[in-house]
């Protein structure tokens, strides 16, 4: 088999693995954040139409500070809320919000 027909047939293999597998991280990832509670209200955000994101450039030097995650809108309090990767509330500065008990 020539060089040229190799390097196509693995092309299109990882092709065809490689494109299900991020289509399906994206949509299990997605389906986490849907299942994430409105900080106001309680009620869980839900499946959306729409996705958006945010991000920051930070110093990387500068240790604990959010760079990007999801806006997600409550249905039940029509507020749009923004939050880090692993689900923690930030700002409108891209700081993390601190809830008083």
């Amino acid at each position: 088999m020539p060089l040229w027909t190799q390097v196509i047939a693995v092309i299109v293999v990882l092709t065809v693995i490689v494109v299900p597998l991020l289509i399906l991280s994206e949509r299990r990832s997605w389906q986490r954040v849907e299942s994430w509670h409105c900080p106001d209200c309680g009620s869980v955000f839900g499946a959306r139409q729409q996705r958006r994101f945010w991000g920051v450039k930070r110093d990387p030097n500068v240790a604990g500070l959010p760079i990007g995650g999801p806006i997600l809108n409550c249905s039940r309090c029509q507020r749009d809320f923004a939050f880090d990767g692993d689900g923690r509330q930030v700002d409108d500065r891209r700081e993390y919000v601190h809830r008083t008990a």
